[in-house]
């Protein structure tokens, strides 16, 4: 369960009853449920609606934060690293909009620091 600590209203709450077969299967899916619950109520309360770049994939979740990670040494191994871990995980979540933002930026990059040959 989850309070706003300045309102006292409830964020977010859920039961979990179920066989365990791994402790961190549970563990995993209520991390990503209170992930996804606070983007859409930080999108809301600052864009005024919930952010259409979210996903329900815990593998595709993990592996963005992996290249997400990655992405941010800025180095062009680095960038070209991201990349691949982009690719791979919207092959995971092809609806993951994130994964394609950051997907972009590796070609941004690409095209700031003069990596691409011009025809």
């Amino acid at each position: 369960m989850l309070r706003d600590s300045t309102s006292g209203h409830y964020i977010w709450a859920e039961n979990y009853d179920r066989k365990i077969e791994s402790i961190f299967s549970p563990q995993d899916e209520i991390a990503m449920k209170i992930t996804a619950e606070l983007q859409v109520n930080i999108a809301y309360e600052s864009l005024g609606q919930s952010s259409p770049i979210q996903t329900q994939n815990l593998k595709a979740y993990k592996k963005f934060l992996k290249g997400f990670e990655i992405y941010f040494r800025r180095t062009e191994y680095d960038i070209l690293h991201a990349r691949k871990i982009f690719k791979e995980t919207i092959a995971l979540d092809p609806e993951y909009g994130a994964a394609y933002v950051m997907l972009k930026h590796t070609h941004l990059d690409d095209i700031w620091y003069h990596r691409t040959k011009l025809k």
